[in-house]
């Protein structure tokens, strides 16, 4: 045909005229769902969820949505326990609540180690770091210009399930510390009163 044009691949997006800021979203996605019961709780299998997790807030992802709720593979077991998976998630979904937005975050000077940050207003920040090596990692922590004097710390990692690792204090607004195995560890701004 004389007057026909070449066929060309276009983006949903711009078939539908958004432009390249609208909204991303990724409606089927498993890491892995085996058949196999308890699967959620294998180590460091489960392991995979937190990574993808940071992966996805890094590529500033709104949500994050695990479809299958109960099941061998999700985030509550076929028992009705919340899996190893489950308690990975909500070291980002019990402290990052509606409000919070993501704000810049220099991963730590030690391989293996990423870290993603965010607020919901003046000193109000959650820090969620991940160490994704098999041995203790030490890193320092620095809120530039910030009234954050301390956080509460929480980890999951094989052998803790969101467990409270108790307050750590900024001095100067740093601090130092010591992360565990393959751990994801939460720290969430105390008030300024309440930090020691």
């Amino acid at each position: 045909m004389k007057n026909s044009r070449p066929l060309r691949a276009r983006s949903l997006r711009r078939q539908r005229g958004q432009t390249a800021r609208a909204a991303t979203r990724v409606t089927e996605h498993n890491t892995d769902s085996g058949s196999e019961p308890d699967r959620a709780n294998r180590w460091p299998l489960a392991y995979n969820v937190a990574t993808e997790l940071h992966r996805s807030m890094q590529a500033n992802f709104n949500a994050y949505v695990w479809w299958y709720i109960r099941r061998g593979y999700g985030l509550i077991t076929d028992d009705g326990l919340v899996s190893k998976r489950g308690y990975l998630m909500s070291q980002f979904s019990r402290f990052i609540r509606p409000g919070y937005v993501r704000v810049a975050a220099s991963d730590p000077a030690v391989e293996d180690v990423n870290a993603t940050a965010y607020s919901n207003g003046a000193g109000s920040v959650v820090v969620v770091v991940l160490n994704q090596a098999d041995v203790e990692q030490t890193v320092a922590l620095d809120l530039f210009g910030s009234c954050v004097t301390g956080f509460d710390r929480f980890t999951t990692s094989e052998l803790k399930n969101a467990q409270s690792d108790g307050p750590v204090a900024l001095v100067e607004g740093r601090v130092e510390v010591t992360l565990d195995p393959r751990s994801v560890t939460t720290f969430v701004s105390q008030p300024p009163a309440a930090a020691n």
